[in-house]
């Protein structure tokens, strides 16, 4: 008996399994090479050379993190609103104060006065107007019908997920209908909103207790209130579900019928793999990575030996195979955050994706030539360069060779299938991305996460308008 989830054929004898498994490996080494040798590329030359390959080290980090721990925003509020489960959105929580405090040690250096009326440069800080809140709405619309933020298409591009490329075409489109709109939004109201940092208003000490103990509060109550699929109802919902879908799964040609899984085994398994039950059911792929574990997933434990210890196999499944639990990916990438805004700018991966859209809406002679005050903000600027990438454009080339690694380790590199539904409503997902982060200044990495590790009002105003957005969007099931 074989499963469809490890091919579209059978694999009927070890040898084969053996011949695909070294295949798999002669991929990652190649892939592995390929980043070692762009890395001291990078390190020599001119005198932004080691800029340079720190920034792409970071893109490497970033793409293992988000790839290894399922960081996508859009998965994490998923399985709030759908599953009921919000222990991954513990994994966001998390990032955000690891960042907020190495923020805050850096600010204290570089400004121990923060009520004089300067603010952190570079830092994350955007105007606040009404712009903002429907930017977060539409972006928040877009991850709902794409499936993912654009980080987390990004990422997934890593694991062959067909929707991504189709959705970070939409965003570009999206970005030149921003450019377009821009200059009458600056007059309507961007021209006049506030650009407001918490600390200028009463200082580090009462901003830090605020925003720190509000993030740990709602870390609290997620993990008391909704206790995830270890609730009995929770498990009643995920029980038929299950039931459900077992009968509908594809077989493999010339297999049999995939083997249901047991439903109290699926819902356990979230927590000791960081995985949901969909992904050990083997649910169809819904932009978060909610795919069956690999076949090799199933035999980590038999790697431990006669002692009870762990082995190399099973230390191998854990780190490289088996999902990271999301705190751990949130605390990488809390860490990351405030590191990277120390030696280069700001965490986001939208400045590159914005200065093409902008390059190409300029070539097609589609939008002003002039963005009234657009370069003046801070964030994932988008101002012309002459230089063929930016360092946003090394971050997220790196970040999705990182994931492409760690995906070919893991197993999860499949290229999902398509349908004319979801290449429409990846690609128009993308459009509400694009327009979203443009008129924002940012995304749920820039705005969102740099923002908000920045004490600045503009990320917690995206946030909580794209969180919305979100909501209203699984409630619609603009996500099926």
């Amino acid at each position: 008996m074989c499963s469809f989830f490890i091919s579209k054929s059978c694999i009927s004898t070890p040898i084969r399994m053996q011949t695909s498994n070294n295949r798999t490996l002669l991929v990652a080494v190649v892939i592995f090479l390929m980043i070692v040798t762009a890395y001291f590329y990078l390190s020599t030359g001119d005198r932004f050379a080691g800029q340079s390959a720190f920034v792409f080290l970071s893109g490497i980090t970033f793409g293992v993190l988000l790839q290894r721990s399922r960081f996508c925003f859009f998965c994490i509020l998923r399985d709030l609103f759908e599953d009921g489960d919000g222990r991954p959105a513990t994994g966001l929580l998390t990032a955000l104060v690891a960042g907020g405090a190495g923020y805050l040690i850096l600010f204290g250096n570089w400004i121990p006065e923060p009520s004089g009326g300067y603010l952190p440069q570079d830092a994350h800080i955007g105007p606040v107007g009404w712009h903002l809140a429907a930017g977060g709405l539409l972006f928040g619309w877009g991850m709902a019908l794409s499936g993912s933020c654009i980080s987390a298409h990004l990422y997934r591009l890593g694991e062959g997920y067909s929707v991504a490329p189709l959705a970070l075409a939409g965003t570009t489109i999206g970005f030149m209908l921003g450019f377009m709109a821009w200059n009458r939004l600056y007059v309507w109201t961007i021209s006049e909103a506030p650009v407001v940092w918490l600390p200028d208003l009463g200082g580090y000490a009462p901003w830090a207790v605020i925003q720190t103990g509000v993030l740990l509060a709602v870390m609290l109550w997620l993990l008391l209130r909704y206790s995830g699929p270890g609730s009995a109802a929770a498990v009643s919902t995920q029980t038929a579900e299950l039931s459900d879908a077992s009968q509908h799964l594809p077989v493999s040609s010339g297999c049999e019928p995939a083997p249901a899984v047991s439903t109290a085994f699926a819902a356990s398994q979230k927590y000791s793999s960081g995985t949901s039950p969909a992904e050990t059911a083997g649910s169809v792929d819904a932009g978060c990575g909610d795919v069956a574990e690999p076949d090799n997933q199933e035999r980590s434990y038999e790697s431990m030996d006669s002692t009870g210890g762990y082995t190399f196999a099973h230390l191998w499944n854990l780190v490289l195979v088996r999902r990271w639990p999301t705190w751990v990916g949130g605390i990488g990438v809390g860490i990351l955050s405030f590191l990277y805004y120390l030696r280069v700018e700001p965490l986001g991966v939208t400045a590159e994706i914005g200065r093409r859209s902008r390059d190409l809406g300029n070539y097609l002679d589609i939008i002003p030539a002039r963005m009234e005050g657009l370069d003046g903000f801070a964030g994932c600027s988008t101002a012309n360069s002459t230089d063929l990438l930016t360092f946003n454009g090394i971050f997220i080339l790196a970040l999705v060779a990182g994931s492409l690694f760690t995906g070919i380790l893991s197993g999860r590199f499949q290229l999902s299938s398509l349908t004319a539904t979801k290449a429409l409503k990846g690609f128009f997902g993308g459009v509400l991305l694009g327009f979203g982060a443009m008129i924002s200044l940012g995304c749920t990495v820039g705005t969102t996460l740099s923002g908000i590790s920045a004490f600045a009002l503009s990320g917690w105003v995206f946030t909580a308008a794209m969180v919305a957005g979100v909501w209203s969007g699984i409630r619609l099931k603009w996500h099926h």
